[in-house]
């Protein structure tokens, strides 16, 4: 069974962010499915009915933008400010993003200005990266160190460059049409393009200043159940990965996985028998972790596949 049964199975079962895997992979196309935004926004709207912060994210932006649904800017803000409240930034009216999500009106006089790229849309193209330099190092033992080596076209707007590349890991940058952000991925022993940026991760400039106002004053309580949340996503994500390699993932970024604004998720150990990881967020001294298998417990007494901080 593929990714896509193993989502759709869990998401049959209520598990809030299977929906949300399951709308991306129909959002995105690829791997035997066609990009179909309307039944994007179905298993969307199930994981954001379901608490989960991402679904209400990625269906704020469907309805923000008008692909698949009918263009509702009232219903994208509702949604954008349900992610807010769950602790993802990018919800957020002070993270900018929301503005970003708006579609503009055409002026009546004069030109148009130029649409500003969604940082979300430079992030898309950075996590096709991934998989296209995967499969590039299948073939040649080392990363590409140039996008015309990899045959990639990233959507109009978006400019890509591989700023490193060895046999050991690389990094790249995004920039947009009109927007002045730049955002960046790295992986393995690649310097990271953005200042505090996880391996895997696509990461934007000023992205951690937002969430820093997101996050002030709220409680550990809070913060640690993002941590947990973050944790069994990895277990859903870490099981459709063994289905397909008959092992588990030993970086993040070999993952169709993500995390909360502010969590940074690290695999411990990885086999063919399980596997460890542990979660940490800027906003608590506090550690979480799971373990899987044959994998040693990152915190001494936790029982296996329950996510546990300290």
């Amino acid at each position: 069974m593929g990714a896509h049964g193993l989502y759709q199975r869990a998401c049959q079962g209520d598990f809030a962010p299977a929906c949300t895997r399951l709308g991306e992979l129909y959002e995105r196309g690829g791997a035997g499915l066609a990009q179909d935004y309307a039944r994007a926004g179905v298993f969307f709207q199930r994981a954001c009915d379901g608490a989960s912060a991402e679904g209400c994210l990625h269906l704020g932006k469907l309805y923000a933008a008008g692909r698949g649904l009918r263009r509702d800017e009232v219903r994208a803000r509702e949604l954008l400010e349900k992610a807010c409240a769950g602790g993802l930034a990018e919800g957020c009216t002070e993270g900018g993003s929301q503005a970003e999500l708006e579609v503009p009106v055409p002026t009546a006089q004069g030109p148009e200005p130029a649409v500003e790229v969604s940082t979300e849309a430079m992030k898309d193209a950075l996590r096709n990266l991934v998989t296209l330099q995967e499969r590039y190092f299948a073939d040649n033992v080392t990363y590409a160190s140039n996008i015309g080596a990899l045959n990639y076209s990233p959507q109009a707007g978006v400019t890509i460059g591989i700023t490193a590349a060895s046999g050991t890991g690389w990094s790249a940058t995004a920039t947009g049409a009109a927007s002045p952000r730049l955002c960046g991925i790295f992986v393995g022993s690649a310097p990271p393009p953005v200042a505090g940026q996880a391996e895997g991760t696509p990461s934007c400039e000023g992205e951690r200043a937002a969430l820093s106002a997101v996050v002030r004053g709220s409680s550990d309580e809070s913060n640690e159940a993002l941590m947990k949340s973050d944790l069994r996503n990895l277990v859903t994500a870490e099981e459709a990965y063994f289905a397909e390699n008959v092992t588990y993932a030993g970086t993040i970024s070999n993952l169709n996985y993500s995390t909360s604004r502010g969590t940074t998720v690290t695999i411990v150990s990885a086999s063919g028998t399980g596997w460890s990881a542990t979660a940490k967020n800027i906003a608590t001294a506090k550690t979480c972790a799971i373990y899987v298998g044959s994998a040693t417990p990152p915190i001494t007494g936790q029982s296996e596949g329950a996510p546990t901080c300290r």
